[in-house]
């Protein structure tokens, strides 16, 4: 290797940005992990999801699900094939079969105050990582 690949090698920022973005990845996910045990209280966080640019293309069955209930006091519940992905939750009160998976960014605490978790989220996805 000459002078030249190792600066341009030693230049290359591409390796290091995608350690990064995957760290960035992990403490953002851990901040959704276990954020609700079961049977914890919860609302929709309906505006924050409907807000979601994926929202047009979620299936309209869940749409009209959510748009029912986003006034509802809703129940957290952990499906069983789900357990090992704790930032998504089904809902006690999903009479569906199979039940709707919620991740836990689209609940809201029903007797609590979010602002410490969502000051800790908008500060990881403003690129501080």
């Amino acid at each position: 290797m000459n002078r030249e690949q190792r600066r341009k090698l030693q230049n290359d920022h591409s390796v290091s940005d995608s350690v990064r973005k995957l760290a960035k990845m992990k403490y953002i996910q851990s901040l959704f992990a276990g954020r609700f045990k079961e049977g914890d209280k919860v609302n929709l966080a309906y505006e924050r999801m409907t807000s979601n640019p994926t929202w047009d293309k979620k299936d309209a069955r869940f749409k009209c699900w959510c748009g029912q209930h986003k006034n509802d006091e809703l129940t957290v519940e952990y499906d069983v094939d789900k357990k090992e992905n704790p930032s998504l939750v089904c809902l006690s009160e999903d009479t569906s079969n199979p039940k709707w998976l919620f991740s836990t960014i689209d609940l809201s605490p029903v007797n609590g105050d979010e602002t410490e978790f969502l000051d800790k989220l908008n500060w990881a996805t403003k690129d501080k990582l």
